[in-house]
């Protein structure tokens, strides 16, 4: 597990677990006898009560149980059940559930743009705003479809999108007159129905580029909803010459391993010439959809399809794609995976129950999470996953709850929005997937982080009564020894769910520290920054 950053406390803090602390509990010895044949025991999870209750409440709402929620679970019978469909229908849900996609769909993170928002709206709109809202339409479209129990299905079928009253601005849609926030919509251009497939927000980003025309929108959609990535094939090209346009055709038309991948890529490709803009910068060329231009796919000399299946054009690419069992098992996978932070094929997890759960709902999102997180390897009968490092999305929400702190420059999220840290600290970047491992970027990163949340946190609640971290009734400029060992007590529990005793090493650790900034700085305000900055930074914050 990493470590990195309790270094700077100069402390050595007891209490925290070690790679072999973190190792299942061995299963009882039972003595066999020669009568009765050894009764076997059910094998111990690797998370004590608390830290299962914590890992799914991270999972499924982004945030960290509640004092009460800690003291009330055991894990006995039927009681976690209880608290995953609780945190299933949970109004925190909805916020993970965007996060969530953009994990799949890396919208907000890739930087690039197809279109010139500047060029475009520079006028009326800050660039970098405006990108961080069309990022987020088909993220906020999960996120209905999740919060509504609709199919998953319903994400690449219906002219139906999730927009705010910015977005309303520039998008040809009937959005409500008179109102705010994301509501449902729908397209007024004459675009075909094809859910987030049919969207501005997904295809504006650079899932699309000019020179390879539609071809990286078709492999954003194999990629994003078959989990099959082109560009990692490996094919066994022959040397040959493309000195001309004609040459490169030859090959892409005839040419065995070209064919490996353009006999299906073209045809998918296909589907989206009417969001080609031959103007990058003209608000009514890049906000509507160009019907004219859907017979431009001859000069590909693919017509649109489906792995070899005949299209009637975008608004029927929809049921294709979910008629390829691909579609099931791509979701499944990268539920999976984003849940877990494991990749099932790695360690040999077979998901076939989850499949089957995704086709015997419907597509129902709810219930394939449901799945995960009832499976005993998630549940910590694996050693494998007994840690892991949680993704920035979540360590943002986290934080956020905890400290009431966004980290936000210019309208724009740092850790999860270009341009901002997020692929420092493990997002994807659109190319690549994110990443899990710690890096000396992300220990750069989450510090600076933890200090600005801590001393948000310390200063809004050293002016007000109103408490999100500190306990009710306490004043963080008391400085009597007992009080600020209970009340370190109670940040201990609230913010690692550890509940500890007054003389346990890490609490005496956590009180040298602040007697020590209190002595250097002579600021009571100042020792509990220093305080929830190391909590913040605490391995266990982000290990789960």
């Amino acid at each position: 597990m990493f470590r990195a950053g309790w270094w700077f406390l100069g402390l050595g803090w007891a209490g925290c677990a070690t790679p072999d602390a973190l190792a299942p509990r061995a299963e009882p010895h039972t003595p066999s006898s020669s009568t009765a044949p050894p009764v076997e025991e059910p094998p111990a999870s690797a998370l004590t009560p608390s830290e299962l209750l914590t890992r799914v409440s991270l999972d499924l709402r982004g945030i960290r149980p509640s004092i009460d929620e800690l003291r009330a679970f055991d894990d006995a019978p039927g009681q976690y059940e209880a608290v995953v469909d609780a945190y299933l229908h949970d109004p925190h849900l909805q916020r993970r559930a965007i996060d969530f996609y953009s994990e799949i769909v890396p919208s907000r993170i890739a930087g690039e743009f197809y279109v010139d928002l500047d060029g475009a709206y520079g006028d009326r709109f800050d660039p970098a705003v405006l990108q961080q809202h069309v990022a987020e339409e088909p993220l906020r479209m999960f996120a209905w479809v999740v919060e509504n129990d609709l199919p998953y299905g319903a994400m690449v079928e219906g002219n139906w999108t999730v927009v705010d009253d910015l977005l309303a601005q520039i998008f040809p849609v009937d959005y409500p007159s008179g109102g705010s926030g994301w509501q449902l919509a729908t397209y007024t251009d004459g675009r075909p129905g094809a859910g987030a497939l049919s969207t501005n927000g997904l295809w504006w980003f650079r899932g699309a580029q000019i020179m390879n025309r539609q071809r990286a929108r078709g492999n954003l959609v194999s990629r994003v909803l078959l989990c099959d990535d082109y560009l990692e094939r490996l094919l066994p090209f022959t040397r040959q010459s493309f000195a001309s346009d004609e040459a490169m055709g030859d090959a892409v038309n005839q040419d065995p391993a070209c064919q490996a991948c353009h006999a299906t890529l073209d045809p998918l490709s296909a589907h989206f010439w009417g969001f080609y803009y031959d103007s990058i910068s003209r608000p009514s060329i890049i906000a509507t959809y160009h019907a004219e231009q859907e017979g431009m796919w001859e000069g590909t000399t693919a017509p649109p399809g489906f792995m070899g299946q005949q299209s009637d054009g975008l608004g029927s690419l929809g049921a294709l794609l979910q008629d390829d069992p691909r579609f099931a098992t791509c979701f499944v996978d990268e539920a999976w995976s984003i849940l877990s932070r494991t990749d099932a094929s790695d360690l040999d997890i077979d998901l076939s129950d989850l499949v089957e759960t995704f086709d015997g709902t419907g597509g129902n999102v709810r219930e394939v999470f449901r799945a995960v997180v009832m499976r005993p390897e998630y549940r910590g009968y694996d050693a494998r996953l007994a840690r892991r490092r949680m993704a920035p999305q979540v360590f943002a929400s986290m934080v956020e709850d905890l400290t009431g702190y966004h980290w936000s420059t210019g309208g724009v999220d740092q850790l999860t929005s270009f341009p901002g840290y997020g692929v420092m600290v493990g997002s994807s970047d659109g190319a690549e997937p994110g990443i899990t491992s710690a890096s000396v970027s992300t220990v750069l990163v989450q510090k600076r982080f933890a200090e600005a949340a801590a001393a948000h946190v310390v200063q809004q609640e050293s002016a007000s009564a109103d408490r999100r971290l500190f306990s009710a009734g306490f004043d963080p400029s008391d400085i009597d020894d007992v009080r600020v060992r209970t009340e370190l007590r109670h940040l201990y529990l609230r913010m690692l769910g550890r509940e500890l005793d007054d003389d346990d090493p890490e609490i005496t650790a956590l009180f040298e520290l602040y007697d020590a900034s209190l002595d250097a700085t002579g600021d009571v305000t100042e020792a509990w920054i220093a305080v929830v900055t190391g909590l913040l930074r605490h391995p266990d914050m982000e290990n789960y």
